[in-house]
Parts: structure tokens; C-alpha cells; sequence
């Protein structure tokens, strides 16, 4: 018994070193997501090109950038829904965080999906974990939307934001997939017109199941 008293300190200890080595690292991931997504928006090319030469796999692109912010969009949706919007509840607030967080999630792998078997008519290869990659970082614009909504719900000038997604899309065309001049436009509008309304065509049918 009295070996195990003293081993208590050490316990402790080290389980505060473990939690706070964990934080250290969550912080260091959301520093990290919230540079990316301001080069993202002020410099598109230049963060294409940085996603581009980085090594990173689809697990460390999805638990390090994509599902983070997801979860944001989560938070902001259920917060939003209980303080934010007029009569706010719980109901409310739940009824958002589900229909956000689902369209997100939809929107992401079915615009992936998509555009994955249109490869090979915007002379491209077929990698679905790489659209995936794209779709992720490109749809960036359209996740802090549900963000800058869930908070501010009568701001519909906000919506025309979206549009950005498009220039985005332009940046990567280049930086991230190496498309010719001559194939830019093509891929522009298929890859913005999919990004920006797979989530959109998910949100509205949600809506109307979940009244």
C-alpha cells in the first residue's frame, strides 16, 4: 500500500504531461488549419501550391484539416441554433447541427465522387482520395459559411461568398492538378458548379425532411 502512495504523485504527474502535451498538439492543428484556410483565401496559389508539395496522407488530410473542420461547423451549428436564431432551442439548435453537419459531410463526398469519375473527361486520372484532397481544402469558403450563417442567419448577403469557391478552384487548377491553359475553364466550372452545389442540393432536401 505505501508503494502505491508514493507511486500516486507520479501519476498524477505524468497524466498532467500527457493532457497537456494534447492540448499543445490540438493547438498546434488548429494553427495550422486556420493558416491554411487565410492563404487559402488571401493567396489561393500559393496555398495550392504548398498543399500541393506537402506530404501529407489521406488519414493526416482528414484527421488534420477536414474532420477538425467539421467539427467546427458542428459546434457553430448547435451554438447558433440555441442563441443565435430567432426562438432559439434546443430542438432548433440540434435540428441545425444535424442537417449542417450531414450536408457538409454529403457535399464533400459526393462532389469528390463526382468529379472523381469525370476525370478522364477533364483529361485528368482517376484518384479518388486525391479529389478527395481537392474537394476538401477547395470547398473551404463554403464550410465557413455554415459558420458565418449559424451566427448571423439574417446575413444572406453572405451567401454570394460562395462564389469565391470558384476562384479558389482556378488557383488549384493550376497549382494542384497542373491542367493546361487550354483545359482551365472546363475544369473550373465543372469542379465549382459540382463543389458549390452537391452540399446546396443535400442542404435543401434535408430541409425538407427535417421540418
Amino acid at each position: 500500500m505505501a508503494f502505491i502512495h508514493h507511486l500516486k504523485p507520479l501519476y498524477v504527474k505524468v497524466r498532467r504531461e500527457i493532457i497537456i502535451f494534447a492540448v499543445q498538439i490540438e493547438i498546434a492543428m488548429y494553427k495550422t488549419i486556420i493558416r491554411t484556410v487565410f492563404r487559402l483565401i488571401v493567396s489561393p496559389k500559393a496555398a495550392w501550391q504548398s498543399i500541393a508539395g506537402r506530404e501529407e496522407n489521406h488519414q493526416e488530410f482528414l484527421n488534420g484539416f477536414l474532420y477538425p473542420v467539421f467539427g467546427v461547423v458542428a459546434l457553430a451549428s448547435f451554438v447558433g441554433g440555441l442563441w443565435f436564431v430567432p426562438d432559439g432551442s434546443l430542438q432548433s439548435a440540434l435540428k441545425q447541427t444535424i442537417v449542417n453537419t450531414v450536408t457538409v459531410f454529403g457535399g464533400f463526398y459526393l462532389s469528390a465522387y463526382v468529379l472523381n469519375e469525370l476525370a478522364p473527361r477533364l483529361n485528368l486520372v482517376k484518384s479518388l482520395l486525391d479529389w478527395q484532397r481537392f474537394a476538401g481544402y477547395a470547398s473551404i469558403v463554403v464550410y465557413l459559411l455554415f459558420v458565418i450563417l449559424a451566427f448571423a442567419p439574417e446575413f444572406v448577403i453572405a451567401r454570394l461568398l460562395v462564389f469565391y469557391t470558384v476562384y479558389i478552384v482556378f488557383a488549384g487548377a493550376d497549382a494542384f492538378w497542373d491542367i493546361p491553359d487550354g483545359s482551365t475553364m472546363n475544369f473550373t466550372v465543372t469542379a465549382s458548379s459540382l463543389l458549390i452545389l452537391a452540399p446546396l442540393s443535400i442542404y435543401g432536401i434535408l430541409g425538407l425532411l427535417i421540418r
